[in-house]
């Protein structure tokens, strides 16, 4: 997926035993990436929710940048 990027931390791994877990999707144009970007955080969900108590999905951008609770 041109434009939309995601970066993986090297020997970091999401087990059974953790409890918070983040994933960053990022874009720099987000006017032209944004259907792919808000595709690509549903197939994440998607993937996670069967093994996850929570899912949240939050979008950040420079009139938001940062996240409610």
């Amino acid at each position: 997926m041109a434009g939309v990027g995601a970066c993986a931390a090297v020997g970091v791994r999401v087990t059974e035993h953790s409890t918070h877990v983040a994933f960053i999707l990022e874009t720099l144009q987000a006017t032209h990436d944004a259907d792919r970007l808000n595709t690509a955080a549903d197939q994440l969900r998607a993937l996670l929710a069967p093994n996850a108590d929570h899912v949240t999905v939050q979008y950040l951008s420079p009139a938001k940048p940062q996240a409610g609770t």
